[in-house]
């Protein structure tokens, strides 16, 4: 197996990178046409791609990868570190080495082998949103050492999913019995009322949803004082052009909740990928939040996962926020992954002169 270095993804490269994230768990951020658009679009501008790409030596395949980028950070205020750390950092959910069943141990050998040889271009390595229960990055952290790196782990934030391979009859009762109380509360309520809303799901034509579900996203977000992802033009250039690509692959859904007059109460979108539905944009209008519409659509899209027998887990993604616990029947662990290069020179000055501002501040006290 042979490691090459490449600064930009062409088509057959993202094509190869489609099959190999479709057939991990969790690849949904890491499909060629996730971090080509990625590339292209919302690209820091201190940073430049870099993907580590293998090959196996006899068939030439690829049957593994890592998409990063390098970023130069500052180390002193006369030199910069090269740090290297996701490609699609930021609006994603996941991370880990993309490999193809079976060569999960030797494509993070060959990686790592070439961390090794090319240690004198970089001087950190920073993973983030590894799932814990993935064994490539943790082979990849144990290749690694073995290379003399010192790989340090920590835990983070986690994410929650629902197992859906039960019959939803069976969830109510086992799950959702209490932490559900409120919703079938509120339920009941409409239904006395003769409030009847509508669900939709729709597979093609998404983008004609995207500017009704951006403007609640965005007003929610400004009620709640927080930052509009999706306000900056290159994010939704980005947004755009993903849900246009997984929609051709059959990788996108949305989902809307109408009133009985037709306004939109709740929506969103979500990629379906790998025999999992990931809830990566949910929306609602708080006007109508006597009615809880999101966690309405939320419970709708449960059911209708269950119903599937090809979708084994409803993903809520990123986040611990208290509606996704309510629906929740598992929880598991993001890691972090961090290497220092102990070769690196850069990072050696800089610790040295660390260490003499010390001295001279402890000097002139």
């Amino acid at each position: 197996m042979h490691v090459i270095a490449l600064s930009e993804l062409a088509g057959e490269i993202a094509a190869a990178l489609d099959s190999l994230a479709e057939a991990m768990p969790y690849g949904v951020h890491l499909t060629g046409a996730w971090l080509r658009t990625y590339a292209e679009e919302c690209m820091p501008p201190n940073a430049e791609p870099l993907l580590l790409l293998a090959r196996d030596e006899f068939s030439g395949a690829v049957v593994g990868a890592l998409p990063l980028r390098i970023e130069h950070v500052r180390g002193t205020r006369f030199w910069t570190h090269r740090r290297l750390v996701p490609l699609a950092r930021g609006p994603s959910d996941f991370f880990d080495v993309l490999a193809a069943p079976g060569w999960e141990e030797r494509v993070c050998e060959a990686l790592a082998d070439w961390l090794h040889q090319e240690r004198a271009g970089w001087d950190l390595l920073d993973l983030d949103w590894l799932p814990a229960n993935s064994s490539r990055w943790i082979y990849f952290r144990e290749a690694l050492a073995r290379r003399g790196f010192r790989v340090r782990v920590a835990s983070t934030q986690s994410f929650y999913v629902v197992d859906t391979s039960a019959d939803f009859s069976t969830l109510e009762q086992n799950c959702y019995r209490k932490s559900l109380k409120d919703l079938r509360r509120r339920l009941k309520r409409m239904a006395e009322q003769y409030v009847t809303p509508r669900l939709a799901i729709v597979t093609r034509e998404i983008i004609v949803l995207l500017p009704s579900l951006l403007c609640l996203y965005a007003k929610r977000r400004h009620e709640k004082g927080q930052n509009d992802y999706f306000g900056h033009p290159a994010h939704r250039r980005f947004f755009e052009r993903v849900i246009a690509a997984y929609e051709e692959r059959g990788w996108a859904e949305a989902a809307v909740l109408e009133g009985p007059d037709g306004r939109l109460w709740a929506g969103a979108i979500g990629w379906l990928l790998g025999g999992a539905w990931y809830l990566y944009l949910l929306v609602m209008d708080s006007e109508f939040g006597a009615y809880a519409p999101g966690n309405m659509l939320v419970y709708e899209l449960v059911k209708r996962c269950c119903e599937d027998p090809q979708i084994r887990e409803f993903n809520f993604m990123r986040g611990e926020a208290p509606y996704k616990a309510q629906f929740a029947t598992g929880k598991q662990l993001y890691h972090t992954v961090r290497v220092e290069n102990p070769w690196s020179v850069r990072l050696k000055l800089t610790r040295a002169a660390t260490r003499l501002v010390a001295v001279r501040d402890a000097i002139l006290r």
